[in-house]
């Protein structure tokens, strides 16, 4: 080899290396702030894309042959940047605005980029542990945060909670893994005490569709991979509904099934009863971000006076659908909804066969992945997450999820 290429060669490798260090801050800045402010999230989040785009450019663009399972994110980003434009708000405005609403869909795209270090993928757990312990600690320091229902640590409720609910799914199948026990044996410790004080977190914040995501879960996690859980966790259930908070926690319990006398339910169904008929203005492409609350309130207001008083609630929260399902669909229509639900599905297909063939340090990522989906994905039909701040741990799952199945694929003899 020429002497000027290999010294040409060493520089750019140099520059690379230094710009995949800087990229690893920015991803681990992310996690850390995860739990913390939604401006240190959206700024770290704007570092590590713009480290990712730099990195894509110059050193990474082979990036698909090297994570062809990236292809599954890939896929529905392109066809709704595309879709967007024939949305009601339609054009560049329209694209903008999709790519803003789905920022968080990126976190696996940048995680291949920078992360190329396996071992790196560690710092990054433990930043989301370090973020998830102050969080919840300063939650639980605060008086007015200890009595029920009003527990949400540093962030708006719903956004902790559905956070809360991925970091303790994921830290359930971590801890209860003997490999990682054997392997880290004081870090389990701490696990062991962040699960303590998350499930007194998401308890305390008294909101019922993180709780059944939690319990449907840690279902799974029991009958998929390890059924000696069961009769364990239905005492305890049993015990927190009987005991927990003077009753309180069984009357919200209770309170999920009652859709007569409950506002909240109520104004759910009605919500998505509207929602439906709403969708049918625009179905394959939808309404768009920006304008949808206009658009509700001029669909609704041409209703006649029976379809008003039969759904009066749904009024108050015009285009928030509190469903990421629904609301997917009405802002950005069937088209892209389904390759979106079609990719999702085919990469949980991936993962799942991958089982077979990982090695048993790599399996307790796709548990984690399985696991950590049934109940964020079960929560997603009562909140607005899917596509917010509260996805962004569970995106962490599934790229790790991602890496472990790459690298059963890459032990395979050719």
């Amino acid at each position: 080899m020429n002497c000027t290429n290999f010294a040409n060669n060493a520089a750019v490798s140099r520059c690379h290396r230094r710009l995949l260090g800087v990229g690893v801050g920015t991803v681990v800045l992310l996690f850390t702030v995860s739990f913390v402010a939604k401006p240190l999230i959206e700024l770290a989040a704007a570092l590590t894309y713009l480290l990712t785009l730099i990195t894509l450019f110059l050193y990474d663009r082979a990036l698909l042959s090297r994570e062809p399972l990236l292809l599954y994110f890939l896929l529905p980003l392109g066809v709704g940047v595309v879709a967007a434009i024939f949305t009601l708000e339609g054009g560049w405005f329209g694209m903008a605005s999709f790519l803003l609403n789905f920022r968080f869909f990126f976190i696996p795209i940048a995680l291949a980029v920078l992360l190329r270090d396996s071992e790196k993928i560690w710092w990054v757990f433990a930043a989301v542990l370090v973020s998830a312990l102050f969080a919840t600690t300063y939650g639980i320091l605060q008086p007015e945060q200890r009595s029920f229902g009003q527990f949400h640590g540093m962030l708006r409720v719903g956004r902790n909670a559905d956070m809360l609910m991925v970091t303790l799914l994921a830290a359930i199948v971590f801890l209860d893994d003997a490999v990682f026990r054997r392997r880290n044996p004081k870090i389990s410790v701490v696990v062991g005490l962040l699960i303590i004080m998350m499930i007194a977190g998401v308890l305390f914040s008294g909101i019922r569709g993180t709780w059944l995501g939690v319990a449907i879960g840690i279902a799974c996690y029991a009958i998929l991979f390890n059924r000696k859980w069961i009769i364990p966790l239905v005492l305890l259930v049993a015990a927190l509904v009987i005991f927990g908070t003077d009753g309180v926690i069984l009357a919200e319990i209770k309170s999920i099934g009652d859709l007569n006398g409950n506002v909240s339910n109520n104004t759910r169904l009605q919500l998505w009863a509207t929602g439906v008929d709403f969708i049918q203005l625009q179905p394959w492409f939808g309404a768009g971000r920006e304008s949808i609350d206009q658009q509700f309130i001029d669909f609704f207001n041409a209703q006649t006076e029976e379809y008003k008083q039969t759904y009066h609630l749904a009024i108050n929260y015009p285009g928030h659908f509190h469903n990421s399902y629904l609301q997917i669909l009405a802002q950005w229509g069937l088209i892209y909804f389904t390759v979106l639900i079609v990719s999702g599905i085919l990469l949980a297909t991936k993962l799942v066969q991958s089982l077979k063939s990982v090695r048993p340090d790599q399996a307790v990522f796709i548990k984690a992945f399985v696991v950590t989906s049934c109940g964020f994905l079960s929560a997603q039909f009562f909140h607005s997450e899917l596509y917010s701040y509260g996805a962004t741990v569970y995106f962490l799952i599934v790229y790790c999820a991602m890496r472990a199945a790459a690298s059963a694929r890459q032990a395979e003899p050719s």
